[in-house]
């Protein structure tokens, strides 16, 4: 695969999976965040059967506190004000709110110590109210809240003193961050399927030059073609491409009619059952269900070309190939490559080494005689040789790297004997890149 289209399938591929995270770590809250019926932290506190304030989000409503003890701040700049609030049962919390809304705490926390010195017989008049995250307090949030406590003598004699915080300014983007979560996990597959797109436009354009169109040169049915497939090689590969080109789309499709069944469930039989569980369920999979999907639909390019090169052969030089493949004679290479006594067979569905998105470097079944030219490809990285490879084009395939491997003195030696070998059984071929060599490769072929 070539470096631009790697980067950005990787791109897309992170774009989704952060998506994927945001989703699946508020995976529990998506239906609460769209419908606000949050549980109030009153209910838990009175509930009896949960211990303490279990993290998670939940509607607040405040009217006492008993002051600021902390600021959060980021380049200068306050993102966070923190204040101990005396909760309906009598106990005490952290809450962190926007520097914004410092004054309404403020106002909030006179009240309360009115109320205390007996000036007024109510709290706050206009409580403080919102969506909350309650979670740990972290070590230094934990040290300035003991600390105001310690400062107002206020103990666990006086209060049962709760080590949580409970954060204005998370819950209120909770709705938020599903959306943008959900927006850069279709965004991330958009960008994946766009690079699929362009990358075979280009793919198609870069061979459109090297070969001709062989639709009305098959000599047998697609049927035909994969019938007669028996050696053991190819039939490993036929059968590998057959896997992965059904496989994702029937999971897929399972994975859709399970969920598709869950909310029929809830709907028909047991309304109870929790439409968050199912919710939770679908955007998980969701992206595994897409990735299973385009990877389904490579594999299936890739065996459609496989089965259609061998459409180019008649029965009598298809048994041929199957044949000299099984010949004592005929030498196997790394990455699937097989050089027999008269024809190249590459069978390769997968490789780090050379873009295998492109299905012309998958599988091949070549004349050498067919062989219009052919060069080494070499590949680096800072000026230095990272992949050294073998490309060959003509007429019946476009162009086809047969072969990629990492740099290495052994490998350079691998791939220059490989190279001499297929050259000695095509002398009619150019030999070395060179534009003078492309534009007489693109003449024969077009002469042929």
């Amino acid at each position: 695969m070539k470096k631009g289209s790697r980067s950005f399938i990787l791109f897309a591929v992170m774009i989704m999976m952060m998506g994927f995270l945001g989703l699946f770590s508020n995976r529990n809250y998506i239906e609460t965040a769209f419908k606000g019926n949050y549980k109030n932290v009153d209910d838990v506190l009175f509930d009896e059967t949960i211990k303490g304030i279990p993290n998670g989000y939940y509607e607040l409503s405040m009217d006492a506190a008993f002051g600021g003890f902390a600021d959060m701040k980021e380049n200068g700049k306050v993102t966070k004000t923190y204040y101990v609030v005396w909760l309906d049962d009598d106990t005490i919390a952290a809450v962190a709110v926007y520097p914004s809304d410092q004054d309404k705490l403020d106002a909030i926390v006179d009240a309360t110590w009115e109320y205390i010195y007996g000036n007024s017989s109510t709290f706050a008049s206009v409580p403080y109210a919102g969506v909350v995250k309650a979670e740990s307090m972290g070590a230094e949030v934990k040290k300035y809240y003991h600390d105001l406590l310690d400062e107002m003598n206020i103990t666990d004699n006086d209060f049962t003193i709760r080590e949580v915080l409970l954060d204005f300014t998370n819950g209120s983007g909770l709705k938020h961050n599903i959306i943008a979560s959900g927006i850069m996990v279709l965004a991330g597959l958009l960008v994946l399927v766009i690079g699929f797109i362009v990358r075979n436009m280009n793919a198609a354009k870069a061979n459109k030059s090297m070969a001709v169109d062989l639709s009305d040169k098959y000599l047998v049915s697609y049927k035909e073609a994969e019938a007669r497939i028996t050696e053991e090689h190819i039939r490993k590969c036929y059968n590998k491409l057959k896997i992965w080109s059904t496989v994702p789309f029937s999971l897929a499709g399972l994975l859709i009619v399970a969920t598709a069944g869950m909310y029929a469930y809830k709907t028909f039989i047991n309304p109870d059952f929790s439409t968050e569980t199912i919710t939770a369920i679908w955007s998980s999979l969701i992206v595994f269900i897409v990735c299973g999907v385009v990877f389904g639909f490579s594999a299936l390019s890739k065996l459609r070309h496989m089965i259609n090169g061998l459409r180019l052969y008649s029965d009598s030089e298809y048994s041929m190939i199957e044949r000299e493949m099984a010949s004592s004679t005929t030498k196997s290479h790394p990455q699937g490559l097989f050089l027999t006594e008269n024809y190249i067979v590459m069978l390769e569905p997968y490789s780090a080494y050379k873009d295998t998105t492109d299905v012309n470097n998958v599988t091949l079944f070549a004349r050498y005689k067919d062989i219009t030219w052919m060069y080494p490809t070499n590949h680096y990285m800072n000026g230095v040789l990272t992949n050294s490879g073998i490309a060959v084009c003509g007429p019946k395939f476009g162009k086809s790297t047969i072969l990629g491997l990492p740099a290495g003195k052994n490998r350079n030696g691998e791939v220059e004997s490989i190279y001499n070998q297929i050259a000695e059984k095509c002398p009619g071929a150019l030999m070395g890149y060179t534009m003078e060599n492309q534009m007489k490769a693109k003449q024969m072929i077009l002469d042929i």
